[in-house]
């Protein structure tokens, strides 16, 4: 059990991502289908269901990539949290900063790839 415990990430990892996540995503979403109604001249609360749930979850699926990127960025960037992320990447052989930037940014290019046609085509044929 004190092998597993030890691999886990600090907690600080979930500190800063949850919110982000959340406050994120849902902001993402919100966004999305407000900038759809806004398109089509309608309030906000007259958007059809189908356009709503086609839009929000790509939307918030995008989202995740660039969460991570900022959490990371974050971690990076505020003096106290910096070594607590430094060890838990010396400790565990985890990719260094740079590294995992590179990576996110190439998983938030794939995501994007799969998740703006889906939102483009919402705007597109939707009513």
């Amino acid at each position: 059990m004190g092998a597993a415990l030890s691999s886990r990430k600090p907690l600080i990892y979930l500190c800063v991502l949850l919110p982000l996540l959340l406050v994120g995503g849902v902001a993402a979403a919100l966004g999305a289908v407000a900038l759809f109604a806004r398109s089509r001249g309608i309030a906000f609360g007259e958007v059809a269901d189908a356009p709503g749930i086609l839009l929000s979850i790509p939307a918030f699926f995008l989202w995740i990539p660039f969460c991570l990127m900022l959490g990371n960025g974050i971690l990076f960037a505020i003096p106290p949290l910096r070594p607590i992320a430094e060890a838990h990447v010396r400790r565990h052989g985890a990719p260094d900063f740079r590294t995992t930037q590179r990576d996110l940014a190439r998983f938030a290019a794939g995501s994007a790839a799969v998740t703006l046609p889906v939102i483009a085509a919402v705007f597109a044929f939707a009513d």
